[in-house]
């Protein structure tokens, strides 16, 4: 089986965070025997997409593709209107599940004229309701995303042991991005500081990938505090390092607070997050049960979207 993958987020110098998620999966299914190929669609500004048709119609042509698996809505659009091939396309988060309406259109047509559909959480599917929609949430490289000492994390970073450490990420290109709001986080531990005297919110961005289990494992809570999300991968990074979660009810959260404990659920204002960061803080010490996600492992969610594959290029009559 000959896949082409479609992403105009991959990993960079500049941004290393910038889609390793899609880097990871990549990996994940070459390493089950699937080859392969990556096509990176520089999409800014967006008029990068329309350039990106024809190139992208030329690398069809060089080489016998199977089918083609497209990442995020504009991904989406040029490879739906690029090949005759089988389309996958995967949305990840806010372009079905954000405020824009025009995005969630567009998102429905071109899940009509894919093969298939991949969203990453459930609530994105009843958002969606169109054509053939699979739940399969992005996995984590548990090589990298396992228990960690919090004090000789720490240590290999440089950083004192006294502060109880609120980690929080969301930034792209350098920037918080302003879904993921960092003014809510910054008021919901100002205010547990107020019970907590050394507590602190801990800002990080562009962290090399291999370092960030020890940033997670470093810190005694991680929050999330964004208005729209898909399945947030710090979630689940986080509780593998078995650190506990304070997050508002967004994308799959609940699903994933469902499989394990150290995930705790709060109303969307500073005072709920408040509350449950005090008590996260206090868990930390104290192990997180992690059994039940190893179905969020690279691992699973690659054998989960080959079988999407084969499925998706079995020929309809024999099926029926």
């Amino acid at each position: 089986m000959r896949v082409l993958a479609v992403t105009a987020m991959f990993p960079s110098e500049p941004n290393p965070a910038c889609g390793v998620f899609v880097k990871e999966q990549i990996a994940s299914l070459r390493n089950l025997g699937v080859d392969l190929d990556t096509f990176i669609v520089k999409g800014l500004p967006k008029a990068k997409y329309l350039q990106a048709i024809p190139r992208l119609r030329r690398a069809i042509r060089s080489q016998h593709y199977d089918l083609i698996h497209a990442h995020h809505v504009f991904c989406g659009a040029v490879a739906v209107m690029s090949s005759g091939l089988p389309v996958i396309v995967t949305f990840h988060g806010s372009e079905v599940s954000g405020n824009s309406e025009w995005s969630r259109a567009l998102c429905r047509y071109i899940s009509r004229r894919a093969a298939a559909t991949i969203v990453v959480s459930s609530e994105m599917k009843k958002i969606l309701r169109s054509g053939d929609v699979e739940v399969i949430p992005c996995g984590v490289d548990r090589r990298l995303f396992y228990p960690r000492d919090r004090n000789e994390c720490r240590r290999l970073l440089g950083l004192s042991a006294d502060p109880k450490l609120v980690l929080f990420t969301g930034f792209f290109d350098g920037k918080v991005r302003p879904l993921k709001r960092l003014d809510l986080a910054r008021e919901a531990v100002s205010r547990a500081h107020q019970q907590v005297k050394d507590l602190e919110l801990w800002v990080v961005s562009n962290v090399p990938r291999d370092q960030m289990p020890l940033y997670i494992g470093a810190s005694d809570a991680v929050i999330l505090t964004s208005d729209s999300e898909g399945s947030p991968m710090i979630v689940k990074e986080a509780l593998m390092v078995r650190v506990p979660v304070v997050s508002v009810r967004v994308g799959d959260v609940p699903e994933i607070s469902a499989l394990t404990d150290g995930c705790f659920l709060c109303e969307r204002n500073p005072e709920d997050l408040a509350n449950k960061l005090v008590t996260a803080c206090h868990v930390r010490e104290r192990p997180i049960r992690i059994e039940n996600l190893s179905q969020l492992s690279l691992e699973a969610v690659a054998d989960r979207i080959l079988t999407l594959y084969s499925r998706t290029l079995i020929p309809k009559e024999s099926i029926a």
